[in-house]
């Protein structure tokens, strides 16, 4: 099927919302001397419950190895027609590093969780949003926050940003044109890299927070946001409220005071998407680091 690329938003009428497939490394083998992500399995349960509110097919697994995953990862791409499915999700929750997460038994370079859902390897996910929810850290970096009072806010200055005319509307000069809406859909080309959305629950280089007692700050924040913004915002305008709640976090180890993080994402969706149905979660709090 041809993607509508007059369409401002995803088709979300196929019969089945998607797939969504959860994994969670909580213990390690000793080798890669990690520390156990204790009650990790509360971040299983806001999202299994999360995602099946939402209507997804969801599996959930736990301390994979990552020959493992890579099957589960294959299945997914190669043998799994996703033809009547609105889109799919991955849940990754692990520890991390710069370019790399971690299985029960290696460590691996993130790429690995998105390259098999590349238009030219998964054809039936082509023109669909294929989203991916990352926790864990990406670096040693402890984000410290600044502090922001009313004095300071007053006197920040906005700058307008001047764009000189004869850059506008200009084209690149790679020759690039759009395309015709009736143009013959026998040659008709899309990126293999569109309709992807990255969203991890840290910028590059910084650690990761989780408390034991109550999960991870962003998985928290994320399942707080789609359940109670869901029916309303399209999936980026939600990356940004979890970011904003998100704000609200702080750690609270007296060793290494205040504390902050951030969510990252990027984003190569083509359209708007939405999660629906709504459902309810109620509030919850904030530490540790993935």
């Amino acid at each position: 099927m041809f993607p509508d690329l007059d369409s401002l938003t995803y088709n979300l009428n196929h019969r089945h919302r998607g797939h969504c497939v959860i994994f969670n490394q909580e213990n390690f083998d000793e080798c890669l001397s990690l520390n156990t992500r204790t009650n990790s399995s509360l971040d299983v349960e806001f999202m299994v419950t999360l995602f099946k509110d939402l209507g997804f097919i969801v599996r959930a697994f736990v301390d994979l190895r990552l020959k493992e995953i890579k099957d589960i990862l294959e299945d997914l791409a190669v043998d799994t027609d996703h033809t009547d499915c609105d889109a799919m999700v991955i849940v990754f929750m692990s520890h991390g590093g710069e370019d790399v997460l971690y299985a029960r038994d290696h460590q691996f370079h993130s790429d690995l969780l998105f390259k098999p859902f590349s238009g030219d390897e998964c054809e039936t996910l082509v023109g669909k949003p294929k989203i991916f929810f990352i926790q864990g850290g990406r670096g040693e970096s402890l984000e410290e926050g600044v502090k922001l009072n009313e004095t300071r806010i007053l006197k920040t200055k906005r700058r307008a940003v001047s764009i000189p005319s004869k850059h506008v509307g200009a084209e690149s000069p790679c020759g690039g044109h759009p395309l015709k809406s009736n143009m013959e859909k026998k040659d008709f080309h899309v990126s293999s890299l569109a309709d992807f959305l990255i969203c991890w629950s840290t910028v590059d280089g910084y650690y990761s927070w989780r408390n034991t007692n109550t999960g991870s700050w962003f998985i928290q924040a994320l399942a707080h946001v789609l359940a109670r913004d869901c029916w309303r915002d399209d999936v980026l305008s939600l990356m940004i409220s979890t970011a904003r709640h998100m704000m609200k976090f702080s750690s609270k180890n007296p060793v290494i005071g205040l504390k902050k993080q951030m969510p990252h994402f990027s984003s190569t969706l083509t359209k708007k998407m939405y999660f629906y149905p709504k459902a309810t979660y109620p509030h919850i709090e904030d530490e540790e680091v993935d």
